[in-house]
C-alpha cells in the first residue's frame, strides 16, 4: 500500500499538474466506509484529478483518491486508500432475566482500519456538477475485530450468522455527489 500513496503523490508536482480553480470541492451523502457508514463525504482536489475525502457520520473516515479520467467525461473510474469502519460488533449483554424472543441486538464496538476501494462516479448535467458514485471497498485488515469477540466472548451473545448491514457498510459504497 505504501507503493499506491507514493503512485498517487509522486510525478503530480509540477505547476501544470496542480489543481485548477474549476470546482475543486464537492460534497455529498451516502452509504458505506467512505462516507463515515451513513453521512456525507467532503472532498478537496489539491492536485490534477487527486483529492483528500472525508467522511462524516456515525464511523468517520479519512483518505485520498485518484480518478483516471479528467472532470469533464460522464465516466471517471478511480482508486483510493482510505482509514475507516472495517467492520462492527453486533450484540446483546447476556443476561438471565431478558426474554429470549426479544432481540435487542445493538452495535457493540466499530472496528478501524484501511481500505482500498476502486469505483468509479457517473457525472452528469450542466458543467458535470452531479454525479453518483459507486465503489467497492476492501478492508485490509479486521481492525481487532476477532480479538475483542474472542476477549468477550462470555459477557455478550453475538448475532450469529452474516449480518448484512455489516456487509453493506464496509464491501460496497455508493451515494450522490455535487462538484462546486
Amino acid at each position: 500500500m505504501k507503493y499506491l500513496m507514493c503512485f498517487l503523490l509522486s510525478g503530480f508536482f509540477t505547476t501544470d499538474s496542480l489543481s485548477d480553480q474549476n470546482s475543486i470541492y464537492s460534497i455529498g451523502g451516502g452509504l458505506g466506509v467512505i462516507y463515515g457508514s451513513i453521512g456525507v463525504k467532503v472532498d478537496y482536489e489539491f492536485l490534477n484529478n487527486t483529492y483528500i475525502t472525508s467522511g462524516l457520520g456515525p464511523a468517520p473516515s479519512i483518505g485520498l483518491q485518484y480518478y483516471l479520467r479528467d472532470k469533464e467525461v460522464f465516466w471517471r473510474p478511480k482508486i483510493a486508500l482510505h482509514y475507516g469502519m472495517v467492520g462492527f460488533t453486533r450484540g446483546a449483554k447476556e443476561d438471565p432475566f431478558n426474554d429470549p424472543d426479544v432481540e435487542n441486538y445493538k452495535v457493540l464496538q466499530y472496528f478501524y482500519g484501511w481500505v482500498f476501494e476502486i469505483g468509479q462516479s457517473f457525472q452528469y448535467g450542466s458543467a458535470r456538477r452531479h454525479a453518483f458514485d459507486l465503489s467497492l471497498t476492501i478492508p485490509m485488515s479486521d481492525g481487532g475485530q476477532k480479538e475483542w469477540n474472542d476477549r468477550h466472548r462470555d459477557e455478550y451473545d453475538y448475532n450469529a450468522g452474516v449480518d448484512f448491514g455489516e456487509i453493506l457498510n464496509t464491501i460496497c459504497s455508493f451515494g450522490y455527489r455535487y462538484n462546486f
